[in-house]
């Protein structure tokens, strides 16, 4: 019935083989380079130095978040770093300069072996508030003495 059966059952394998690679490609760790320009509002690159890191946000693995540097020498980029990724997943690369004066973040969504451009523009970062300050601390002191006075008068507190 079947004229060439040996080039049936290689066709068979060929079809099978094709059907299952796909899932184990999928489940093996592949790297997910990203490059691009860390640069201030104006335009201008941020000087060598500055802090970038990666983290795959769908997926975990034991060395995230990936850290790199800026580096001038990348020139017309000046970062280069490599996330890792088992199926296409969400990526947040933040930045940061060593004084903590100036930061970015930009999320992107990227498949294994997905070379990624991610530009990232930095903006002066808020200034660490303290939850009391001295004059509210003052404020809140003369609060309190008044009402524990006004308790006293009204003979609610024992001297």
């Amino acid at each position: 019935m079947v004229k060439y059966p040996k080039m049936m059952a290689s066709l068979l394998i060929v079809a099978m083989a094709m059907a299952i690679l796909p899932t184990v490609v999928s489940a093996i760790p592949m790297p997910v380079p990203v490059k691009g320009v860390v640069k201030y509002a104006n335009g201008t690159m941020v000087p060598d130095g500055w802090t970038v890191s990666l983290e795959n946000l769908n997926e975990s693995y034991d060395d995230e978040p990936w850290n790199t540097t800026t580096d001038s020498i990348l020139h017309p980029l000046n970062y280069f770093i490599t996330g890792t990724a088992e199926n296409e997943s969400t990526f947040l690369i933040r930045v940061s300069d060593p004084e903590g004066k100036f930061s970015g973040e930009k999320t992107f969504t990227a498949s294994p072996l997905e070379t990624k451009i991610v530009n990232i523009t930095v903006y002066a970062s808020p200034p660490a508030v303290p939850l009391l300050t001295l004059p509210a601390t003052i404020l809140l002191a003369i609060l309190l003495s008044m009402l524990v006075i006004l308790l006293i008068i009204r003979g609610k507190v024992k001297r």
